[in-house]
């Protein structure tokens, strides 16, 4: 009987314990349940929206090549509105921003370039995205801005050679030409190209200028 009583004394304890804590391990069950639940329903729906607008992305680039503008600005649009947090969304931008440019339609230009600036979470992105908006507010002559916008920034060694080039064509333009000059020397430095090299043979060997 001792050996029953205490398997009972047992059982007791046990309903006495679940009764006392049932409820919160069923609750932290059902809590737990419902977080994986939610996480996989999270992952899922992530995963459609990417999927969507990597469909709308190549929509646009099909109308690119077609040659459709007003389906390219209404796509990234789309991208832009519904779709901002993937990287279609900048990708789309950027392009608007170019077709914006070739179309002279530099107020356009600047909103998108600033958009991307302001939501991409990709350096690389918003670095090439400013020095684009440089080369938009030149075309505006506004020159003074297109300096500040490569000037505030830091930009790694790997850019150093496009912000000298785009520095020495807004000099050029300002009529700074030793200025120019000496941008492009330290931008050839770092990419010689044909075009730099133009460049500075239009500029001639000429001293720099006296203040």
């Amino acid at each position: 009987m001792a050996t029953y009583e205490t398997e009972e004394e047992q059982l007791e304890a046990l309903k006495k314990w679940w009764k006392e804590n049932g409820r919160s391990i069923m609750l932290g069950l059902l809590l737990g349940v419902l977080i994986i639940a939610g996480w996989r329903g999270w992952q899922a729906y992530q995963t459609n929206r990417a999927e969507s607008a990597s469909t709308l992305y190549e929509q646009m680039e099909s109308d690119a090549r077609a040659g459709n503008k007003q389906g390219v600005e209404a796509a990234a649009t789309l991208l832009r509105n519904n779709y901002s947090n993937t990287p279609y969304a900048t990708i789309g931008t950027l392009y608007l921003a170019k077709q914006y440019v070739e179309a002279e339609n530099y107020d356009g230009a600047v909103e998108s370039l600033q958009w991307v600036i302001d939501n991409s979470s990709q350096e690389n992105t918003v670095l090439t995205a400013k020095i684009r908006m440089a080369r938009v507010l030149a075309a505006q002559n506004k020159l003074d801005d297109a300096l500040k916008q490569l000037q505030s920034t830091v930009f790694p060694e790997s850019y150093r050679h496009l912000v000298d080039e785009v520095s020495g064509d807004i000099y050029l333009q300002q009529g700074e030409v030793q200025k120019a000059r000496e941008a492009y020397k330290r931008a050839s430095l770092k990419n010689n190209s044909d075009v730099l090299q133009m460049k500075l043979d239009d500029l001639g060997t000429a001293k720099p200028e006296q203040g």
